[in-house]
């Protein structure tokens, strides 16, 4: 009996034993798993789950979906400063380099709408003029800004004058871009500079294309330079409009492409032609500086220099 009693007793010890040290065990391993799930949480599902995250991928979607992934992966470190290839210091010394640039580029955005209307002054007249294709516009005023813009110090200042525009109402608005597209028979040079200035990629819509690859003909040039092109988001940009087909036609090219492009910026339109109400039935907003007819025109030249601040919001 009292035999009994001793391995009764051990197996009692025995398997108390081994319910605490399962406990126990139990109570590490949750522990390991709650710190590796907040503080390592690449690691915990590189191991928990990569296997399964890569068996899904290969069988469902292949190679290409795994592609957009890494890249998507890789721009956000970079961004972030955190790639592997890029140190602190050299993260920080980017961030602070891009904050001076656009500072530097904001201080000549101000006051846009004071400068411009003094250039339409300086390079508008009184002369018979049409402009238009398919349905020519006729105009007793004209405003000259093809006269201005081979000369690069004023298409920069225009430049900037657009630039001031588009900034203040994305700020306003709090929109967000991916990239900026400008028609090659419009103002390519305005393109070039407001792709400069705002840090966008440039796409360039050819209005005839020459060119053909795989029997289709090339109709947008830097697609390449927007990475996963596709739902990506972005505005148009020329000098002026009237009729504007030609910027219209240009949307339509870029959505045909799956991107998304709902706004067109100009310095000035021309009022005559309805073109902002036109363009919002093809559901475009198109945001003008000054939306002119031959009367605001000569008022313009009409008004003294000194003067002339009195008249913008009349315009």
């Amino acid at each position: 009996m009292d035999f009994m009693k001793i391995v009764d007793w051990i197996s009692s010890v025995t398997g108390a034993l081994t319910i605490i040290v399962f406990i126990i065990l139990s109570f590490w391993k949750g522990t390991q798993t709650l710190y590796d799930l907040l503080f390592k949480p690449d690691q915990y599902i590189n191991k928990n789950y990569g296997p399964v995250m890569d068996s899904i991928l290969d069988k469902q979607f292949g190679d290409e979906i795994k592609k957009v992934v890494d890249t998507s992966v890789t721009e956000t470190l970079r961004d972030t400063g955190v790639f592997r290839s890029l140190d602190k210091q050299k993260s920080i010394h980017l961030i602070l380099t891009k904050n001076f640039i656009e500072s530097q580029i904001k201080s000549q955005f101000p006051e846009y709408k004071k400068r411009l209307i003094r250039i339409i002054k300086k390079n508008s007249t009184e002369a018979k003029a049409k402009v238009g294709i398919n349905r020519p516009s006729e105009y007793n005023f004209y405003i000259n800004l093809r006269n201005i813009l081979p000369n690069s110090q004023d298409a920069t200042n225009l430049s900037y004058i657009l630039a001031g525009f588009i900034y203040d109402d994305i700020e306003k608005n709090e929109k967000g871009y991916d990239f900026v597209a400008v028609n090659r028979n419009g103002n390519a040079i305005l393109g070039y500079l407001i792709s400069n200035f705002l840090n966008l990629p440039l796409v360039i819509v050819n209005f005839d294309s020459r060119w053909e690859l795989e029997g289709k003909k090339v109709k947008v040039d830097g697609l390449s330079e927007i990475p996963r092109s596709e739902n990506k988001r972005g505005f148009l940009i020329d000098d002026a409009v009237s009729g504007g087909s030609i910027l219209k036609e240009s949307v339509e090219i870029l959505r045909s492409h799956q991107l998304r492009v709902d706004d067109v910026y100009v310095l000035f339109s021309r009022k005559e032609d309805g073109a902002i109400q036109d363009y919002k039935q093809a559901s475009i907003s198109l945001h003008s500086i000054f939306d002119l007819n031959d009367e605001g025109i000569k008022r313009i030249i009409n008004t003294e220099e000194d003067n002339l601040d009195t008249i913008i919001d009349e315009l």
